[in-house]
């Protein structure tokens, strides 16, 4: 715990650092459900309609970086560090957070 973390918080280093590595496995799985796969752009997705009004892709532009990112597969690795990462370091916090909650209710006696 840091010297200006709230004593009563249960919120550490590895919540935060996992809510990073999902935002980045996030980004990395919607850039690919937009369309831009390892094999190319997909047929009928949002990335082939892009490309389609573009005409031809300027290199160095966005299109033509995420398209490159993702042939050399970069795009599919990091979505799944990321995310793979963050369920590693949350799932104890998730843990403690539940046995927090769970103490926190009046249960009935029988």
């Amino acid at each position: 715990m840091t010297d200006n973390q709230d004593s009563r918080s249960k919120i550490g280093w590895k919540t935060y650092t996992g809510g990073a590595l999902a935002a980045v496995g996030t980004t990395g799985a919607l850039i690919t459900a937009l369309g831009f796969a390892p094999a190319g752009i997909a047929a009928g997705s949002v990335a082939a309609g892009c490309q389609a009004y573009i005409g031809n892709v300027a290199a160095g532009s966005t299109f033509a970086t995420f398209q490159s990112l993702a042939a050399k597969g970069i795009i599919i690795s990091t979505t799944k560090a990321g995310l793979g990462s963050s369920i590693v370091l949350i799932t104890p916090e998730l843990r403690d957070f539940y046995n927090w909650v769970s103490n926190k209710k009046s249960r009935p006696k029988l």
